[in-house]
Parts: C-alpha cells; structure tokens; sequence
C-alpha cells in the first residue's frame, strides 16, 4: 500500500455505523464508531491508466476519519469498477447487519 493515497481515484461509500458484534473485535480501536467503505483505482504506472481496483474497509469515527495506511479489510486486486461496485455494495451489506467480521475475519487482510 502506498504512503500516499491514490484521491483521484479513491471513492468512498457513507459511513455506516459499526454494530455491537462487530465492534467486540475492535478493541484496540477504541475511536471506531462507523465503517468507511471505499474502492481506489491502482494505476498501471505504465500510462496512468486503471489497471485494477481495491475495495477496502476502513474503521472511522462519527466524522468520517480513518487511518489509509491501516485498512481493516483490502479486497485482492478487482479489474473491473463495475465488480468492485458489486463487491462493496455485499460488504456494505454485511456491515449494516453486523456480519461484517464475521463474514471477512479469515479473507484478504485484517
């Protein structure tokens, strides 16, 4: 992951508020209060153009802030928007009904 996030192409679904299940696993994040959903567009540095998407999950506060260099979740590379739309949208799912570890605690990264 990069230092420097990709804000061209880094789009973030509303935040969604973390459910009491999902929030027991989030012990050492005691500001965690909501999800931030977002896909990025990962360049091929070939000619700047998309080679990929990544959904990731980020835990947030109330206001919408998250740490980029320490995602909850990092999908594995998606090469098309409209299957990483798809993909956030199942994850945005299991966030609204505090699934969300559940589902994803032994898939991609945590």
């Amino acid at each position: 992951m990069n230092a420097f996030p990709n804000f061209s192409e880094f789009y973030q679904k509303p935040l969604i508020p973390i459910g009491q299940s999902d929030l027991l696993t989030l012990s050492d994040l005691p500001f965690a209060t909501h999800w931030l959903i977002a896909m990025e567009g990962v360049e091929s540095g070939q000619d700047n153009r998309i080679a990929h998407w990544k959904v990731l999950v980020f835990a947030s506060n109330v206001e919408g802030f998250f740490d980029y260099q320490k995602p909850h979740y990092l999908s594995h590379p998606i090469t098309s928007i409209h299957d990483a739309l798809t993909f956030a949208k199942e994850l945005e799912g299991k966030c609204m009904c505090d699934q969300f570890n559940l589902h994803t605690s032994s898939k991609e990264i945590v």
